[in-house]
């Protein structure tokens, strides 16, 4: 992505901001925490918390784990 692309995008979210439009922003991963100990992919974990405290609505599709529940809300 250049820097015009990064530059147009920042401007459109600040656009969509200003307009009352939510942001919606979906990770697609392999890898996601499963526990608070686990690591993998704990950056992402991290992005999107604090694209959440900015108004972002935030989704994480991982694929899913033994013994845990099929979705849940953070």
């Amino acid at each position: 992505m250049s820097k015009s692309q990064i530059s147009k995008s920042a401007n459109q979210q600040s656009a969509n901001q200003q307009s009352g439009r939510p942001c919606h922003v979906l990770f697609l991963t392999q890898a996601f925490p499963r526990d608070a100990d686990d690591l993998i992919g704990a950056f992402l974990l991290h992005l999107g918390q604090r694209l959440a405290t900015e108004g972002v609505a935030v989704r994480v599709l991982a694929p899913h784990a033994a013994g845990l529940p099929s979705q849940e809300t953070l």
